[in-house]
């Protein structure tokens, strides 16, 4: 094996030191290259999403949900049989957009076509066509009064405070008389005659929003909750439905018997807003 000079090998590993150098010197440059490249694609990236990007929208209430808002009503009907005791239920579907709720309000539509079960079918009065048991042949079909006595007993009571004269009970009507059926003998069948109140029904609520799991109210709510008087029940806060979801009212009645064959109609008035957001969502319930 041949073997070179000291020298010789000296120089050799001088002019591999010096390639390996300048291999590392190329090295550098192309490290240096990299890193130039890479800040200057970042800071683009940074200055291009500074302009481009917008913040996440946050909501605070309804009145920062963008879209058209338009009137809407929804109205559930419930009917009810003569001589119906049990509670029964109604559910509507909200369709297209959220809707949002803003008052309330329940009545009662006669559907009733037999005149025998109205108040004052057959009359004693002196000189009545009635006088002798028979009956009329009109009813109250197709009319509408509320789901509740409640307001029509009141104005009765005043009307009996202020019209009979001090101390003649006598000539009081009676919460037990407003609400029974008569007996008077000199009828041929006593129980015809009823009360001005008989016909009323009463009935309690539930309103619960299918899909959420939420109730509207706390058990069953009494129905003169649900009247400002003779105006809807507005809601101190607007209450919301999402699309697809389904409003469900239950009516209990409280009355021993349903006496007038009807429909409760319950109305639901308030506004849509035409959206893709899912309310539920952007609220977080």
């Amino acid at each position: 094996m041949a073997f070179k000079n000291p020298q010789e090998e000296l120089e050799a590993l001088k002019a591999e030191v010096l390639e390996l150098s300048d291999e590392c010197v190329s090295l550098k440059a192309q490290v240096q290259d990299a890193k130039t490249n890479a800040f200057s694609k970042l800071s683009a990236l940074r200055e291009s999403l500074s302009q481009s990007s917008t913040p996440i929208q946050t909501y605070k209430g309804l009145a920062e949900i963008k879209g058209r808002r338009m009137p809407k009503w929804y109205e559930l009907n419930i009917p009810f049989d003569y001589g119906e005791t049990q509670a029964k239920k109604a559910s509507i579907e909200i369709s297209n957009n959220p809707f949002i709720c803003t008052q309330i309000q329940p009545y009662y539509l006669i559907s009733d076509t037999d005149p025998t079960h109205f108040a004052f079918t057959t009359s004693f009065a002196v000189g009545s066509p009635y006088l002798n048991g028979n009956f009329g042949t009109t009813n109250a079909v197709g009319r509408m009064y509320p789901c509740t006595a409640f307001f029509a007993l009141m104005y009765r009571q005043m009307y009996n405070t202020l019209d009979v004269p001090s101390g003649d009970a006598s000539q009081y009507e009676y919460i037990a008389d407003i609400f029974s059926s008569y007996e008077v003998a000199t009828l041929p069948d006593p129980s015809l005659y009823r009360g001005i109140g008989w016909n009323y029904p009463e009935f309690d609520f539930e309103i619960q929003v299918q899909g959420s799991g939420r109730y509207w109210t706390s058990g069953k709510t009494p129905a003169p909750a649900f009247y400002g008087g003779f105006n809807p029940l507005y809601l101190g806060y607007e209450g919301f439905v999402d699309t697809s979801d389904r409003l469900i009212v239950t009516a209990h009645p409280t009355t021993e018997t349903i006496n007038t064959s009807g429909i409760v109609r319950f109305v639901f008035f308030g506004y849509e807003i035409v959206t893709d957001l899912t309310l539920s969502d952007v609220f977080g319930y």
